[in-house]
């Protein structure tokens, strides 16, 4: 969970084992999922951090 209260997901792979560079986060008071802005670069296997000044993305795989 971030800072705010949120849970965010970002990156990963989908079913066609494309990498994604999308980003969502959810709010446990309205029980909803909301698209938030996309990762500049698609990435695996990273580390997601939530500070106050922003959400960062560190290491990973981008498939090349």
């Amino acid at each position: 969970m971030g800072y705010d209260g949120y849970l965010y997901v970002a990156g990963g792979i989908n079913s066609s084992n494309m990498i994604l560079n999308s980003c969502e986060r959810y709010c446990f008071k309205t029980n909803k999922w909301t698209a938030i802005s996309a990762m500049k670069t698609p990435r695996r296997s990273f580390s997601l951090v939530s500070l106050p000044n922003g959400i960062y993305a560190i290491g990973g795989h981008d498939g090349r």
